[in-house]
């Protein structure tokens, strides 16, 4: 809204035992939701018939209240972008992808879905990809005439007065931020902590996932439990907090399609330190920060000494500064308003065409 947009959220999600819909507002954009019971998620191909369906009714009920929008936005196109293709060949409106999901180098869709996908990709106006590296990965999957990079922003929430957390105990820490999953590898980073030699530093892990039993044995076993803390999942503003007052942030991914945690980092003015995995190689480069090779346990450990010692090597401000040009809100608002308005001319030409 604030960039001259007026937006609608459509979302359809799967938790709990009843079907429910929910209506609201926020900051003047109207959401409408619907819940269903977790189970019917496991139907496969109705699952995804499902999803069009409930899809087609919220579409209806924004529509009668706010009116036909003018294009159809998705994130990502599993399964967004699939119910918006349907949308948008039932309503005749131009529809767009911003693409961030890992699973297409990762191996966890079906080949239903990536049949499902391609179908849907064929029919899109546009197809943002968030990182050249997701757009290399990804090629075979959907067609390449029509796409473009245009990455995710950082939270206006990071230009605010953002508070450091200060530990409780007054001992310095080091912060990740991740989903509890094997490609997160977050066990690499209690390896690595577990061979500092000065004990006298914690690691806070932010986050939940199937992993987080797998990793407090580990903690155990390393004789580390003791200064290994896990916070479960926390709000936005509080995992700011918890990256501003840490000693560095730590990113162990096998593979990653862009980076949110290394531009809320380089805005928080705090070392960043991060495997090549894609994404976080492009946004980090040499201008920023530290890049060691995927299960590099050793380089883990030294990176992790440094940004004790040596913090002045990982260019905080360098990192900031570039952040804030590159990824700030305003920016990349106004290269989406712009892909906005091609998109929308492109259609018009079309309809002008048939017309005549």
């Amino acid at each position: 809204m604030q960039t001259g947009v007026n937006v609608g959220i459509l979302y359809v999600g799967f938790s709990g035992g009843i079907p429910s819909f929910h209506r609201c507002e926020v900051s003047g954009i109207p959401i409408l939701s619907v819940t269903l019971p977790r189970i019917l998620r496991r139907m496969k191909q109705l699952s995804l018939g499902i999803l069009r369906r409930a899809h087609s009714i919220l579409y209806g009920i924004y529509k009668a209240r706010h009116g036909a929008p003018t294009l159809i936005h998705a994130h990502s196109m599993y399964a967004g972008g699939i119910c918006a293709a349907h949308l948008a060949r039932q309503h005749k409106h131009p529809f767009v992808v911003t693409e961030h999901f890992s699973g297409y180098s990762l191996g966890t869709l079906k080949v239903w879905q990536l049949r499902a996908i391609r179908k849907a990709a064929e029919r899109s106006t546009r197809m943002f990809f968030v990182s050249e590296t997701l757009r290399r990965d990804s090629e075979e999957q959907f067609p390449q005439a029509n796409w473009k990079i245009l990455t995710n922003n950082y939270s206006a929430q990071l230009t605010e007065n953002i508070p450091c957390f200060r530990s409780s105990t007054g001992r310095e820490y080091f912060c990740i931020v991740a989903r509890l999953d094997i490609n997160k590898n977050v066990a690499m980073c209690l390896r690595a902590f577990a061979m500092l030699p000065d004990k006298s530093s914690d690691l806070f892990v932010i986050g939940t996932g199937i992993q987080r039993d797998h990793l407090q044995y580990l903690a155990r076993d390393l004789n580390i439990s003791h200064r290994i803390l896990f916070h479960g999942a926390q709000s936005r503003v509080k995992t700011f907090s918890f990256i501003k007052g840490a000693a560095a942030v730590i990113i162990c991914s096998g593979y990653e399609t862009f980076g949110m945690t290394v531009i809320e980092a380089a805005m928080l003015g705090t070392p960043v330190i991060s495997t090549k995995c894609g994404g976080p190689t492009e946004i980090m480069g040499d201008d920023f920060g530290l890049l060691i090779d995927k299960d590099d346990i050793e380089g883990l450990t030294k990176a992790m000494q440094e940004a004790v010692v040596e913090k002045a090597k990982f260019k905080c401000d360098d990192a900031k500064r570039i952040v804030a040009l590159r990824y700030s809100p305003a920016r990349i608002a106004a290269q989406l308003k712009a892909e906005y308005a091609a998109v929308i001319l492109e259609q018009n030409g079309r309809l002008q065409q048939k017309e005549s």
